[in-house]
């Protein structure tokens, strides 16, 4: 039996909320992680591109600013490893 999509009309999903500052580290742990490999890349002189998909941790205009911003400042602190 087929069901309409009205039958879901009404209905309300609870989403967690994420922690304060989730994103941020995020972004700025994938920053550190391709660090050494823009750093490569910029020492062969090679250009890098980025192909954007949604679902990925790079999926728009965005996404993408905000981690060039947390690359520009990744390349001043020193990642523990």
């Amino acid at each position: 039996m087929l069901h309409s999509p009205g039958r879901w009309h009404g209905v309300r999903v609870s989403l967690a909320a994420r922690p304060a500052g989730l994103i941020e580290t995020a972004f700025d742990e994938l920053a550190a992680r391709w660090r050494p490999i823009l750093d490569a890349f910029d020492k062969a002189g090679v250009d890098l591109c980025f192909e954007i998909h949604p679902g990925e941790d790079l999926h728009d205009g965005v996404t993408f600013e905000m981690f060039l911003e947390r690359r520009r400042k990744s390349s001043t602190v020193q990642r523990a490893v």
